[in-house]
């Protein structure tokens, strides 16, 4: 059992999960349902226990005097066996309605500890005045139990992205191509595009020497490390969606059903969908 070395950045670490407890949710309005953050927390740790997911470690930041949060909690499939990576499931929220509720799912290779968010699922698109009520329909309940349960899905999703990445070798036009593109797609900013090439030319870690896909992300993730958690999730999202393209790698080719038959052990605890 192997921990990652998460922090938080761009906030204020507050400490353990019931020092969110101590800041205020406003008051709902007729539009607007503001969660708490502590509960929307305890809510997804449940699930992830309760899916034989358990929580080896996690840590929490705000932002804007308590309206914005991101945690990051590092889970281990008791099911499954230990890889070469760690998976983090990061918790969002806001109440002055910046963004909305939503759990991004991510890892990192333990030989770096770079964090590498891959999906994001959106469980309200507003915090409306019916998002916890229980009884209707596409409620803050129901999406947490489903992005819990997609979980396994992601995996498998990253294990053949990993294996089409490590596959696909880069020469060095290529890596300036995809460095320049990924720029003007806003994926990274100008500034930090020489500290790329230097990752990529003269890599942190030996693991990352071969002329790959997978050398060249871990160049942007390198440089991304210790960045601004709040930002960090759209950025490397932005990255896999365009190096899918580069290497025709397509994650939509993966279902839930496939991975279901595949891994899920029959003791298991079914899966919360």
């Amino acid at each position: 059992m192997q921990l990652l070395e998460l922090s938080v950045c761009g906030g204020n670490g507050i400490g353990d999960r019931e020092a969110l407890g101590k800041i205020q949710t406003p008051q709902a309005t007729r539009t607007h349902c503001p969660v708490d953050h502590k509960w929307l927390v305890d809510k997804v740790s449940n699930r992830l226990e309760e899916n034989n997911l358990k929580i080896l470690q996690e840590v929490h930041t705000t932002s804007h005097e308590g309206q914005r949060y991101f945690g990051l909690m590092q889970v281990q499939d008791t099911t499954r066996p230990e890889g070469d990576r760690g998976t983090v499931v990061g918790v969002r929220n806001s109440h002055d309605k910046r963004f909305c509720a939503g759990i991004m799912v991510g890892d990192a290779p333990f030989v770096c500890t770079n964090l590498i968010f891959s999906n994001e699922i959106v469980l309200s698109k507003k915090h409306t005045k019916n998002c916890l009520n229980p009884e209707m329909g596409n409620n803050l309940f129901d999406k947490i139990n489903d992005a819990i349960g997609r979980l396994r899905l992601h995996w498998a999703v990253q294990d053949g992205r990993s294996d089409v990445y490590k596959e696909h070798e880069v020469g060095t036009l290529e890596a300036h191509d995809l460095m320049v593109r990924s720029m003007k797609e806003g994926i990274i900013g100008a500034t930090k595009i020489p500290q790329v090439l230097e990752q990529w030319e003269k890599p942190n870690h030996p693991e990352f020497k071969d002329r790959n896909l997978y050398s060249l992300y871990n160049s942007f993730s390198e440089v991304w490390k210790g960045s601004n958690l709040h930002t960090l999730g759209d950025r490397s999202i932005g990255l896999n969606k365009l190096f899918d393209v580069q290497s025709n790698f397509d994650p939509s080719s993966f279902s839930v059903e496939d991975v279901l038959e595949l891994e899920a052990p029959e003791e298991a605890t079914p899966l919360v969908f």
